[in-house]
């Protein structure tokens, strides 16, 4: 399969799945927390303690996602 991950993310629950960088999608259901390691500079932590990065254009999009 060739899909690019916008077009991933449009076959996916809207409430569900959020985008967080320009190569990661995270299901919100297996989000721990936030994590803040620097002035602009966010993790997600994942259940089983993987930390992603959030880039900061996506950082509002998934703010407003879980009504932070």
């Amino acid at each position: 399969m060739r899909k690019s991950l916008t077009q991933i993310l449009t076959d996916l629950p809207v409430h569900q799945f959020k985008r967080i960088h320009r190569s990661t999608i995270v299901n919100v259901d297996h989000i721990v927390e936030i994590v803040r390691k620097g002035p602009r500079t966010y993790f997600v932590k994942m259940k089983g303690d993987q930390m992603l990065r959030i880039s900061d254009s996506y950082r509002k999009a998934l703010y407003q996602g879980l009504n932070i």
